[in-house]
């Protein structure tokens, strides 16, 4: 049997215990939060679903961070960024563990991600971008031509939360094309800091945020309207390409090519599982800590820089998460 800890059981550590729940391989899911009402909304969840497994696993909700057993294959940490580099440390002197799992925001800075980086150094963490393991971006990747003459990409959004939100799009843009990161620019966000529509106490803002790739490609990702889109848009010279994200559809001069099916986070356990077995397939699932550390970087400092001028200029986080 596997150990696994979920740290953070709030709405997405919630959907990860769900998930969890509904792999093949026979695990003891360890369950922490310090706001306990937490597991009642947890429960509400496992009673509703209907196609877990948990005849093959065993839950414990458990009191203190310290009270799970102390060698684990899995750490997922789910809280909020704010608190997350303090309870890594925390976990790092209460357990060994074979894979860590983290959400983004990872932390609020540059120096707390290089302390983060220092306090898992040779341990094997992954950053959960669950966007790669949805159906549709996989087919994406397999259509999308890195060598043909690529104009621009851009983003239309609004849905989501731009800030916290772009790191998931750079990373997809990043597993499609190979590419890196190398330049953010800012000057068309808004200066207004709204209060963050899903995470209380935590502000975004919306606008047109533009990122330069070292293939040379630009990335817009475009919150200037007040809609509730969800669509990449890629310009080739004698193309385009449409995916739209809610729905799967994904279309060739406005002609659909392919439906794809949508799969909810309560679902993805399936494809997390090489991690928690240790398979080799497990290195591709999902981003690993030191693949993602430039381009979160340079995000953060993009951001808590945007965030100085339009509010304060002697911050050292960006609240965002």
């Amino acid at each position: 049997m596997k150990n696994i800890l979920v740290v953070g059981i709030g709405n997405f550590g919630s959907w990860w215990v769900l998930s969890l729940s509904k792999i093949k391989t026979p695990a003891k899911i360890y369950c922490f939060d310090t706001d306990q009402s937490k597991y009642n909304v947890l429960k509400k969840r496992l009673d509703n679903d209907k196609s877990l497994a948990l005849n093959e696993h065993k839950l414990c909700f458990i009191n203190s961070i310290s009270d799970a057993q102390k060698n684990l294959d899995v750490i997922v940490v789910s809280t909020n960024a704010d608190i997350r580099l303090k309870i890594i440390q925390e976990l790092r002197q209460l357990y060994s563990t074979k894979n860590w799992i983290i959400e983004k925001v990872l932390v609020q800075s540059s120096d707390q991600l290089k302390t983060l980086v220092d306090c898992l150094d040779k341990q094997k963490v992954y950053v959960n971008h669950s966007r790669r393991l949805q159906p549709a971006t996989k087919f994406c990747k397999n259509i999308l031509d890195n060598n043909a003459p690529l104009k621009k990409v851009r983003y239309l959004g609004g849905r989501w939360e731009l800030l916290s939100n772009s790191f998931h799009f750079i990373d997809l843009f990043s597993y499609w094309f190979d590419a890196e990161l190398i330049k953010i620019d800012t000057t068309e966000l808004n200066n207004h800091w709204h209060p963050s529509a899903t995470r209380h106490g935590f502000f975004d803002v919306r606008g047109i945020l533009k990122v330069k790739f070292n293939n040379n490609i630009e990335l817009i990702m475009d919150w200037s309207k007040d809609n509730n889109d969800s669509t990449w848009i890629f310009d080739y010279v004698d193309e385009e390409i449409k995916y739209h994200e809610l729905s799967g559809e994904i279309f060739k001069n406005n002609i659909l090519l392919k439906s794809m099916p949508l799969l909810k986070f309560s679902e993805m356990g399936q494809f997390l599982e090489p991690i928690l077995i240790g398979n080799n397939k497990s290195e591709k699932i999902l981003p690993q800590l030191i693949e993602v550390k430039k381009s979160t970087s340079l995000l953060l400092d993009a951001f808590l820089n945007h965030w100085r001028v339009s509010n304060d200029k002697e911050s050292q986080i960006v609240p965002i998460s």
